[in-house]
């Protein structure tokens, strides 16, 4: 397997404004930049949003991640069946341990699409390391090192 570089879209937001209004502009510039694919995070706009034509274009052949996202009072299968109408497959959803029930996490093995936890960053109690999120990951699911996470 080729190595891939992808880029979270969260990572452009002082580039581009208002954050809520610009996923397609984040993920254009990441692929004008050669890149792999994206890693799509844009808060709860994520639910409802309709990508442009020309987006999907571009993603065509692409790597698509999904920086998973359980808040606003939403459940994991909500939060699914939102991610579900997407109209591009999926490579993995990476999730925040603490924005998950106990017990949804054994549900990310069932997901439609590959699933992980990502390690924290030190404003959090938990799940910072490799060790620590060893404990919330369930056969099926994988792990995620965020390394703007681990460097802080």
């Amino acid at each position: 397997m080729k190595a891939a570089l992808i880029l979270h879209t969260a990572s452009l937001y002082q580039w581009f404004s208002p954050y809520e209004e610009t996923l397609d502009e984040r993920i254009h510039a990441a692929l004008d930049a050669g890149l792999d694919g994206v890693e799509i995070s844009n808060g709860p706009s994520i639910l409802t949003w309709q990508p442009r034509r020309d987006t999907l274009r571009r993603l065509r052949d692409k790597i698509i991640t999904v920086h998973a996202e359980i808040l606003w009072g939403i459940t994991l299968q909500e939060w699914t069946k939102a991610i579900r109408r997407l109209p591009f497959q999926i490579a993995n959803a990476v999730f925040h341990p603490d924005e998950l029930r106990a017990e949804e996490l054994p549900d990310l093995a069932r997901l439609p699409f590959p699933a992980s936890i990502e390690n924290m960053d030190p404003t959090r109690d938990d799940w910072r390391t490799v060790d620590e999120v060893r404990r919330v990951i369930y056969p099926g699911v994988g792990f995620t090192l965020d390394t703007a996470h681990a460097e802080d």
